[in-house]
């Protein structure tokens, strides 16, 4: 894990325990989703911002909670985004209108040298994922972190959504089966909490 700032500042963030609580308006995960039979057609870009989250010396633990009714795609007009949001709250994705299921939640368990290892649960299952190239800026006092990760693939069948687990759709189904690793991207700001 790189940390990039005052060389003071990376020593105590090192040897303490502090603990940042995330800026739901400043932090969000990019993402980019695709047809496997069409990428270049039938596609999504686009941000989800965070519900809540904190970090734990940045070292160290943390979670962090989507907010899936929050998703932005530049490409679509507001009844269209609407129709997207919905969909992925219903049982087709994230389950969200279903009795019992929680929002996509990430719980961090360990951080290496240039990535953080966790547990991510979606529709009441969990997988342990790994997001690489965590990098960390401060401003000079230590209470603002500015926190990016690399691009990376999230693989989705674990999850058993029937939009990623259809191995030979029929030609009706072709147009909605979706390619199962999503290219991410976390930026996330974080403020000490005092």
């Amino acid at each position: 894990m790189s940390f990039i700032g005052d060389k003071k500042v990376s020593d105590n963030i090192a040897n303490n325990q502090i603990k940042y609580a995330v800026l739901i308006d400043s932090s969000y995960v990019y993402f980019h989703a695709w047809n496997k039979h069409a990428p270049d057609l039938h596609f999504h870009d686009g941000k989800v911002r965070l519900q809540s989250g904190h970090w734990n010396n940045p070292a160290g633990t943390g979670e962090a909670i989507i907010d899936i009714s929050s998703i932005y795609e530049a490409n679509l007009d507001s009844v269209a985004l609407e129709h997207l949001i919905g969909h992925l709250q219903s049982q087709d994705f994230f389950s969200l209108d279903s009795i019992g299921i929680e929002p996509p939640k990430f719980e961090l368990t360990r951080s290496l040298k240039e990535s953080i290892v966790g547990n991510l649960a979606i529709n009441g299952i969990t997988s342990k994922i790994t997001i690489p190239g965590i990098n960390i800026r401060m401003n000079r006092s230590f209470d603002t972190l500015h926190i990016k990760s690399d691009t990376f693939n999230l693989d989705m069948m674990p999850y058993q959504m029937p939009y990623f687990n259809q191995a030979k759709p029929s030609d009706e189904q072709h147009i909605t089966v979706l390619n199962p690793y999503i290219k991410c991207q976390l930026f996330i700001v974080a403020v000490k909490q005092k």
